[in-house]
């Protein structure tokens, strides 16, 4: 069972890891492309497009997973949540353009309309690629899915680089590569599910209020979380500079190699989880997958942070002070991956209305936090805020998960590897490489193989008589 699951993840996974190889390997080039403050300003366009999709799909792309092993009519049920998606997407289309100003200033600091069409434009290419790339993820067609990841960054960079060239060092030249790369991967979408589209105008026997009364919860949760996730962005732009928030965002393209993972294993994740839980008393289950996920990641944040003195000669000397923003942002991806092994109760059961419960708390907890930190600290109090906020929202959901869905997960030990992690890259933000550094990572390691060891001597041993 383990094997078959394990080859599953390591099927949605490929592509990404492939794409993160990618990522890795021309970064050094593109942050001596671009300077700090183009990349802050790019990642406020980014910022900006995700939460206008998160408005425009009202959550109808997760009901469309929710009611898919309920349908066989998976086409007309698309449709329904495409027509959703598509009324919204119109509104918010002219709001935005009421609003071109005020939107254009916030993202550039400059009146630019060109700007507005260009946000359009991407955010109508990210909605219908939503929608394609959760067909796929439902019927769990890996090579697909990762050909896809892989397509979409090498056309990216590709795009890029030849930007530079034509348009020059401006922000646009970002923007066009993304909108043009995921505008190719669409058409391909669009001709690969062509099958499935051509039947989509059947109807139903899932009502637009069935897809709404689950969807939207989920969006007023993403709404809270994109506030969650951007407000250490939206504090540095306010308190700090485009620099600080350029250094920020690069940081944040490093900490990939774990929000890789955290994708690969959502997207992995979800229809197996929903599979399980149809079958009843797969408890056990549910416990062994988050020992093995909460140990891993925890292993791996200590070892990135551990060479993370690396990231000043991959990315270049203007992006020196990188290395002192990662290790709390690593914190970010670890928990939200090992949420999703915990979190599962308030969505087995329709509790999505608790999403939001969870995301204000932790979103309030990461204001103040950065309100308290940025002015000070920079990109580094921004980073700190935001991780001790995911340890915050990692222990909403699991708690509250728990009251719906009863699994013993052992969560002390996972909270006793946590502090470690959690020690170990305070002294990594605020002090510089040394010999010390090295020291408590080795140390943190060890210690953190105590903490698991029974339990992955017995898991080891149960999965080898699942086989």
């Amino acid at each position: 069972m383990y094997k078959v699951l394990l080859k599953k993840f390591l099927s949605f996974s490929i592509g990404n890891w492939i794409t993160m190889i990618i990522a890795i390997s021309t970064t050094p080039i593109i942050t001596r492309l671009f300077e700090p403050a183009v990349f802050g300003m790019y990642s406020m366009y980014t910022l900006v497009i995700n939460i206008i999709l998160i408005i425009s799909i009202l959550g109808s792309d997760q009901s469309y997973m929710r009611y898919f092993n309920t349908v066989e009519n998976k086409a007309a049920l698309l449709f329904k949540c495409l027509k959703i998606s598509f009324i919204s997407f119109f509104i918010i289309g002219i709001v935005a353009f009421i609003f071109r100003t005020q939107l254009s200033i916030f993202i550039i600091s400059k009146n630019d309309i060109v700007l507005i069409y260009l946000i359009i434009a991407g955010l109508f290419i990210n909605m219908i690629n939503r929608f394609m790339l959760t067909v796929i993820r439902m019927k769990q067609n890996a090579k697909l899915y990762s050909f896809v990841s892989v397509s979409t960054k090498i056309t990216e960079v590709s795009l890029i680089i030849t930007f530079f060239f034509n348009v020059g060092e401006t922000v646009y030249s970002l923007i066009f590569a993304s909108i043009i790369s995921n505008l190719v991967i669409m058409i391909f979408l669009i001709f690969n599910n062509r099958k499935l589209i051509s039947g989509i105008k059947s109807k139903s026997n899932i009502t637009t209020k069935e897809i709404l009364g689950y969807g939207i919860p989920f969006t007023f949760s993403l709404i809270v979380f994109w506030l969650f996730e951007s407000i250490d962005k939206i504090s540095l732009r306010q308190f700090s500079s485009l620099e600080e928030l350029g250094l920020f965002a690069a940081a944040m393209k490093l900490v990939g190699i774990v929000v890789i993972i955290q994708a690969s294993f959502q997207t992995f994740w979800t229809p197996v989880a929903l599979e399980k839980f149809e079958r009843k008393n797969e408890e056990r289950f549910f416990s062994n997958i988050n020992l093995i996920v909460g140990f891993v990641m925890l292993v791996m944040g200590i070892a990135i942070i551990f060479s993370s003195d690396i990231v000043k000669v991959i990315l270049g000397e203007n992006y020196n002070s990188v290395s002192d923003i990662l290790p709390f942002l690593l914190l970010g991806p670890i928990m939200y991956t090992v949420s999703e092994t915990t979190v599962m109760g308030i969505n087995f059961y329709k509790k999505t209305g608790w999403h939001i419960v969870i995301a204000v708390i932790a979103c309030i907890s990461n204001i103040i936090g950065n309100l308290l930190l940025v002015p000070s600290l920079g990109a580094k109090g921004a980073a700190i805020s935001t991780g001790i906020s995911y340890i915050v929202f990692f222990v909403m959901r699991t708690n509250i998960s728990s009251r719906f869905f009863k699994v013993d997960y052992q969560i002390k030990k996972y909270y006793l590897g946590t502090l470690i992690l959690v020690l170990y890259a305070l002294y990594a933000t605020l002090y510089n490489a040394s010999l010390l550094h090295y020291l408590m990572g080795i140390v943190s390691l060890l210690l953190l193989f105590l903490i698991y060891l029974k339990d992955l001597r017995e898991i080891i041993n149960f999965i080898k008589k699942s086989k």
